[in-house]
């Protein structure tokens, strides 16, 4: 299910139509990889918090927490 979060997220991101709908779907990718895998560590958590950023960058209104989610 995270999977096909992110997936749909990022077909949104590319788009470029509702970046705001990309992050939805990508911060519910993060949340639920988080549930699974709460040490942080794991590459599909990596994945989303990466892919969050991404879409945070792209709509400029966090920059901040874009470099953060890329960052971690």
């Amino acid at each position: 299910m995270a999977g096909s979060l992110n997936n749909l997220g990022s077909v949104l991101q590319d788009q470029g139509k509702d970046l705001a709908g990309a992050q939805e779907r990508h911060q519910e990718a993060l949340d639920m990889r988080l549930r699974l895998h709460p040490d942080e560590d794991h590459p599909d958590v990596a994945t989303s918090l990466n892919n969050l950023g991404s879409v945070l960058q792209d709509q400029g209104k966090d920059l901040a927490g874009a470099q953060e989610r890329h960052q971690e």
